[in-house]
């Protein structure tokens, strides 16, 4: 069964009140049991992460997806893989549009952006692209009525 095809199959049977939607970041939060037994195993939690997908794909799901009706949060972490491809703006654009469209399906749910994590050297060209990604997402999250979570700048 592809992913979306488990994904939806997931939310019809589920009474989920988080979601969990985003790239590799996402999706590899199950390879990390003690992460999620420590955050997550309090809540009944959907993850509809898929490595290796871009704004676009994360936008096709939220567009395409059928949520459980009892979600309550939904976090999304987008963008990562866009940053060699895209233009920060860009790539804003496809967060915000991945919110939205969410929110559009399920009104009273509340939207949680998180903000790009910190990769390569702090002088690199793709981390000066994910601080901007971040910075324009700050005002554009506020705009729009989401949440945003931000990272930490950090040299990791």
């Amino acid at each position: 069964m592809n992913d979306f095809r488990k994904q939806n199959f997931l939310a019809h049977q589920n009474e989920a009140k988080i979601l969990l939607i985003g790239d590799s970041l996402i999706a590899n939060l199950l390879l990390f049991p003690n992460i999620w037994k420590d955050y997550f195993s309090n809540y009944k939690v959907l993850n509809f992460g898929v490595s290796g997908d871009k704004t676009q794909n994360c936008l096709w799901r939220t567009e395409n997806l059928n949520f459980p009706k009892d979600v309550t949060d939904v976090y999304l972490l987008c963008g990562v893989n866009n940053i060699d491809s895209d233009q920060p703006l860009d790539i804003v654009k496809g967060i915000i549009s991945c919110g939205l469209s969410v929110k559009r399906k399920q009104s009273s749910t509340n939207i949680h952006i998180i903000g790009l994590l910190p990769r390569d050297s702090a002088n690199s060209p793709r981390r000066s692209k994910i601080d901007q990604v971040n910075e324009i997402l700050l005002n554009d999250c506020w705009t729009n009525n989401l949440l945003f979570l931000p990272n930490p700048k950090r040299d990791w």
